[in-house]
């Protein structure tokens, strides 16, 4: 650890001594801290900038280079961003918990990279960056930009439509729920609208088939399947003539019996199901509480 060992101040800039029995790199002080190898920014060799020497962050109390004076503390660049994006919540009064937590997260995963894209190419983040955050961040959805820090909020669940490939039939239904608080009916409705904007049949279902059903990345995943598989070749006449009968898949009640079954519930007493592995809450999201906590910090 050298300098950068957290007793280093205390014994002259002397680190402190790593027993010979100890498997880590760092002193048993700086392990009881709750440092770890990979928190500590390695040291540029024979740099000898004044940039370069680590320091420690205020909020997080990890070593890092380059921390910004904010509001009377030295921080980091994660740090900073996450404080950013506090005040611009508390700027919105925002009080849902389904937009402060994500916004806060991905304030602390991009840091300040974000800022970078909006201040240089201000039409592509306001037109065309929130479909491609659609992309690739599935589950969350860009609301709007405040002061720089984008603002999300949490989608219960999306549904998506895996297609025959080069051809605009679909081939399989995935349905994600990122939160126990998705309801049946929610997804049946979230479901029969994805069947209706595609122009997807499901009156004439003759075989109900559900491939998979697994937690997958802290959510629910169900697969559901037409009536029958078509060939490639089928699937490009069918694709080319839409007046053809495709294949249906199961109706909306369906769905919503088995998401239900499958969810189970957290209460006692009761099939447990997927719930378990689902964050949020059994009865909905709820706001309010939290917004009060995160008003008191910040004022």
């Amino acid at each position: 650890m050298g300098e950068r060992c957290t007793q280093a101040s205390f014994l002259d800039g002397k680190p402190n001594k790593v027993r010979k029995t100890s498997k880590s790199t760092l002193c048993d002080r700086c392990i009881q801290e709750g440092y770890k190898p990979e928190d500590v920014v390695p040291v540029k060799p024979n740099s000898g900038s004044e940039s370069d020497e680590l320091e420690t962050c205020t909020a997080c109390r990890r070593l890092a280079t380059e921390l910004v004076d904010e509001v009377g503390d030295r921080l980091c660049g994660r740090c900073r961003a996450v404080f950013r994006a506090a005040r611009a919540l508390f700027k919105e009064r925002v009080t849902d918990e389904r937009e402060i937590v994500p916004t806060l997260a991905f304030a602390a995963h991009a840091e300040a990279r974000w800022a970078l894209v909006n201040e240089k190419l201000p039409e592509y983040f306001r037109e065309v960056w929130p479909e491609v955050f659609a992309q690739t961040y599935k589950g969350f959805e860009l609301t709007g930009v405040v002061d720089g820090v984008p603002m999300l909020r949490q989608e219960l669940a999306v549904v998506e439509v895996e297609r025959y490939a080069g051809t605009e039939l679909p081939r399989r239904i995935f349905i994600r729920a990122f939160s126990r608080s998705a309801k049946p009916k929610f997804i049946a409705t979230l479901y029969e609208q994805t069947l209706l904007e595609e122009h997807i049949p499901y009156d004439r279902c003759k075989r109900i088939s559900f491939p998979s059903t697994e937690v997958a990345d802290a959510h629910l995943i169900i697969a559901v399947d037409p009536d029958r598989e078509v060939t490639p070749e089928k699937a490009n006449v069918l694709s080319e003539n839409p007046w053809m009968r495709r294949p249906s898949f199961p109706p909306p009640s369906l769905v919503r019996d088995y998401y239900k079954m499958m969810l189970g519930s957290v209460y006692g007493g009761r099939f447990k199901g997927f719930s378990y592995a689902l964050p949020g809450r059994q009865s909905g999201p709820k706001s309010g509480r939290n917004s009060s906590r995160l008003a008191s910090r910040l004022t």
